[in-house]
């Protein structure tokens, strides 16, 4: 009996497995557990870039001091408006010992000069008015006494520069006027800082910043593969990080020769002007902005999602499925925007395209 029954289980056994055989080729299709399929469509594609940057006014000068010494006064603050030749700082002369010494020597002998040859004239003017000297030497008299008069008036001057910082005969003052109209937006001394003159051997130190903040510059790089694709007159939009609803529409103005490296890899940088209009939130100096341009655009092509392709040896494929099968196909593609590509050879809408399950 025993027998009997483990022969009976063998039989049914192979019996099950013959026909789980048979059931896994006739109907058992592994595609339907492994992937789906996509199909290319037809829709717009823009290739567009995105640029990181700055703004900036587009006019921005620096204050600087025609005379060295100490900032004794400032006159305004960070975010003040000011116009052409309004104060803006007072600075003090720190003469040395033998600057003062110098010129007290000067302003002595200036001053015994001018006081002989004024006797002098005076002398020879009483002559003169009596026919005793000729006209002609009154005049050698009269040119030798104001030579000293101009240069006794000078050293005064320069004594008057070095102890109070202002000569009213001549109009140098130690006061610092703004240079234009504008709002300060960098004051990088304080009172009691140091100055250095401006002169055509040094740069001289920067009492304050004046911006005209009606136009700013939009600044950006971009590497070197993009670059070739821009030109200027090229429309981009601007949109800043602190206004991201406010789209400012402008055009490339510029766009510099000369490329820096930074990470490895060559930028070029780009401007754009902007005019800031009366519904803009208030517009700072240095505030991030995005441009975004459009490279290239195409409407009404073929499409399909970038991450189906597979990419191998400089060359791109999909897999097709055909009936039980998939198959990999060459096709050609063409600009992308990143999620979806532009297909130009190789696909129809009615191919399916397998996506592997994740």
């Amino acid at each position: 009996m025993n027998k009997k029954s483990n022969a009976l289980l063998i039989i049914v056994a192979i019996l099950v497995i013959a026909g789980l055989i048979v059931w896994m080729e006739k109907y058992y299709d592994p595609s339907h557990n492994l992937f789906n399929t996509t199909s290319p469509f037809i829709s717009d594609i823009e290739n567009r870039v995105l640029i990181s940057g700055n703004v900036y006014p587009s006019i921005e000068v620096e204050v600087k001091s025609s005379i060295s010494g100490i900032v004794e006064k400032l006159y305004v603050e960070i975010g003040n408006e000011v116009r052409a030749g309004d104060d803006m700082a007072r600075v003090k002369l720190v003469p040395s010992p033998t600057q003062v010494e110098n010129a007290g020597s000067n302003v002595t002998a200036a001053f015994i000069e001018f006081e002989n040859a004024e006797k002098e004239y005076n002398r020879d003017l009483k002559l003169y008015e009596s026919n005793v000297i000729a006209l002609a030497d009154l005049e050698r008299v009269q040119k030798q006494y104001d030579l000293a008069r101009q240069r006794y008036e000078s050293a005064q001057n320069q004594m008057s520069i070095l102890m109070d910082g202002y000569a009213s005969a001549t109009g140098v003052s130690n006061i610092i006027q703004a240079p234009i109209s504008g709002t300060v937006i960098e004051l990088p001394l304080e009172e009691g800082a140091s100055v250095i003159e401006r002169n055509n051997f040094n740069v001289g130190t920067s009492l304050a910043v004046i911006a005209q903040m009606d136009y700013f510059l939009f600044k950006g790089k971009v590497n070197e593969m993009d670059l070739v694709k821009l030109h200027t007159g090229m429309p981009i939009t601007i949109s800043l990080n602190a206004m991201p609803d406010k789209k400012i529409q402008v055009t490339i103005e510029k766009i510099y020769p000369r490329g820096v490296m930074e990470q490895g890899m060559m930028k070029y940088l780009i401007e754009a002007r902007f005019k800031v209009e009366n519904d803009f939130i208030h517009v700072r100096s240095g505030y991030t902005a995005t441009a975004e341009l459009v490279l290239e655009s195409r409407n009404d092509v073929l499409c399909l999602d970038e991450k189906y392709l597979i990419f191998a040896n400089d060359s791109t494929f999909v897999e097709l499925i055909d009936g039980k099968t998939s198959i990999r196909k060459y096709v050609k593609t063409g600009i992308s925007d990143g999620i979806k590509i532009e297909i130009l050879e190789g696909l129809t809408v009615s191919d399916k395209v397998k996506i592997m399950e994740q």
